[in-house]
């Protein structure tokens, strides 16, 4: 798929009595003085999602291990399958986020991957979205050279499954969100077939900044599988939504209760490895699609991050969001997504009368 900065989503339109049914549309965003809270009114938002989590990792302390229930929106599970500790990392510019990497551990061992697990009820239906770097000086899993893809499949972004042991259980479906699969080529798929191969990374993967990621998966039709995924990064921003067959997956059903952050790294050489994850969110349910999203730019053409935020509480005419979850919005932009992937035009959101609790938007 050639680079498109001008595409912004691929909308699903609704028929109703013949007519196209109406995008979200915003009215007005504000800062609350009395409680810190954001108000994003307006009409057509629909209802909302359910959120399993959201961890922006800035309630911990940079070194400390990652506290299952300090995340904004929800509980981690614990660590999936393996041991390692995943701990805060502190940026140095004022971003905390999560390290992919157990430095404590041995290479030779699994317990190296600093593992969070995120579970749920069984859904059908469900939508990931988090940021993922390679800092400065470190490389890519797999790779033995900084600003390189390896040749060798590396890298598991995010690992969701129907259960304990599913990677290794054909009859138990697993997703890998995406992998990397070598060269620069990545797949959603998993250990029980491929859904689709997507854009080479050599066109969208940041080398200086945060990638952020968007995957939508749909598992409730008994001939496809619907799925949405999008890069934002200062490289491009992609976005692709269609279906696959549902025969190219082995599972005996098809749901998931569970995805890992991240799901795996290893092969290739990896003593320089270094991974950071931040901005992590997980929604299920019949509106998984919805959702509020919080960009750096009105237009695709100067957007570099885009992140998926929860919501305090969700109306069709009305958002409230908690300003612990967006850190100041004084420079940044917000679009609502209903449930069927439609979605405003992005709003700037601007504070005339900002209280001392908002502070300056930095999105992370």
């Amino acid at each position: 798929m050639l680079p498109n900065r001008a595409l912004y989503f691929l909308p699903v339109l609704a028929l109703t009595g013949g007519a196209v049914a109406a995008a979200p549309s915003i009215g007005s965003v504000e800062l609350l003085a009395d409680s810190g809270e954001v108000r994003v009114s307006g009409t057509g938002f629909g209802s909302g999602p359910d959120v399993v989590i959201f961890d922006n990792f800035e309630a911990g302390r940079g070194g400390e291990p990652v506290v299952y229930d300090s995340a904004t929106v929800g509980e981690w599970g614990g660590t999936g399958w393996y041991n390692g500790i995943a701990r805060y990392v502190d940026e140095g510019n004022g971003n905390l986020a999560m390290t992919a990497r157990d430095r404590k551990q041995s290479l030779s061992s699994m317990n190296r991957i600093s593992q969070l697990e995120a579970r749920f009820k069984n859904s059908e239906k469900v939508f990931i979205a988090f940021s993922v770097k390679v800092p400065k000086g470190t490389t890519f899993a797999g790779a033995s050279s900084t600003q390189d893809f390896p040749s060798v499949s590396s890298w598991k972004f995010s690992w969701a499954l129907a259960a304990d042991g599913a990677y290794s259980d054909p009859s138990d479906l697993d997703l890998t969100l995406p992998t990397h699969v070598g060269g620069g080529n990545f797949t959603l798929g998993g250990n029980d077939g491929n859904i689709t191969w997507l854009d080479g990374g050599g066109g969208w993967w940041s080398w200086n900044d945060f990638n952020n990621l968007s995957i939508g998966i749909d598992l409730s039709s008994s001939s496809e599988v619907s799925y949405y995924w999008r890069s934002v990064s200062d490289r491009d921003v992609r976005s692709e939504r269609s279906v696959s067959d549902r025969n190219k997956l082995s599972a005996d059903e098809l749901f998931l209760n569970r995805v890992n952050f991240p799901g795996w790294w290893g092969n290739g050489d990896n003593s320089d490895f270094n991974g950071l994850y931040d901005n992590t969110y997980v929604a299920i349910g019949e509106n998984y699609l919805a959702r509020i999203e919080i960009r750096d730019g009105m237009d695709d053409a100067d957007t570099t991050r885009l992140i998926v935020v929860p919501a305090k509480s969700w109306s069709s005419s009305e958002i409230i969001l908690d300003s612990s979850i967006v850190e100041g919005l004084e420079g940044s932009f917000i679009s609502i997504v209903d449930a069927s992937g439609r979605a405003s035009d992005p709003v700037p959101i601007v504070c005339t009368k900002c209280p001392s609790k908002i502070r300056v938007l930095e999105i992370k």
